[in-house]
């Protein structure tokens, strides 16, 4: 499979005081299309720089995030949350819905953010994320997700792991090449998170839809095709 996501000689520093912490050292990682990565380590190894670095939230001290062989930190911040926002989805721990709409309404925000006309053809993309209405694909997404009956719930009305659902229908919105998923099921039970994973899988195998998902979770690393622990800022296979 051809390789879609790439960060070279990775390098993240934070200043505290007169030192400086290096929380990543020189990692390299390649995501190909359709793969499943895990990646775990101890709490404050980096999983989660590592994860910003790539998703294009965070800019590297140091190296290289390759996207389709383009430089994302090369990139205006335009094209670069453009880029997030079709290209990438992204699943955290805590969801991050936003409190005031509907589960429906959650899911539909990616789809109506603002776009630019163009940029899609530099990436190999299309410039409109789906033919069909935004609402239906939507409802459509939160009801393979399980949730058919809860579309016009606020956040504050689902269950944890219902909650945890719709954020993975939202990260499917615009049909993304890759989602990174941050402790994606480290808030729920064993019950609720085994479903998430399921999803997960149903997703990669239907749509080739690739994966990286920082995990303390030993039964992530089952579902995925490569485990990488990161230690001590670096990466071992």
């Amino acid at each position: 499979m051809p390789v879609l996501m790439e960060g070279t000689a990775l390098t993240k520093r934070y200043r505290s005081g007169q030192a400086a912490l290096e929380v990543l050292q020189g990692v390299e990682l390649a995501i190909s299309s359709g793969e499943v990565v895990a990646v775990t380590g101890p709490s404050g190894a980096g999983k989660s720089t590592l994860l910003h670095l790539l998703g294009g939230i965070d800019r590297p001290s140091a190296g290289q995030v390759l996207y389709r062989h383009k430089d994302l930190y090369r990139l205006s911040e335009g094209e670069r949350a453009w880029i997030r926002n079709r290209a990438f989805g992204f699943v955290f721990q805590f969801y991050h819905l936003v409190p005031e709409l509907t589960a429906l309404e959650n899911v539909m925000l990616p789809a109506r953010l603002p776009r630019r006309k163009g940029w899609g053809r530099r990436f190999g993309l299309s410039d409109v994320s789906d033919p069909a209405p935004i609402r239906q694909r939507a409802a459509d997404l939160l009801g393979q997700v399980g949730l058919p009956s809860r579309l016009n719930h606020l956040p504050a009305e689902l269950s944890g792991g219902e909650q945890q659902r719709v954020a993975v229908a939202r990260a499917l919105m615009n049909k993304p090449e890759l989602i990174f998923c941050d402790e994606p099921t480290g808030n729920l039970d064993s019950r609720t998170g085994a479903q998430i994973l399921e999803l997960m899988q149903e997703v990669n195998r239907k749509q080739g839809t690739a994966f990286m998902i920082v995990t303390h979770e030993e039964a992530v690393s089952r579902i995925a095709n490569r485990t990488i622990s990161l230690k001590d800022g670096r990466l071992w296979d």
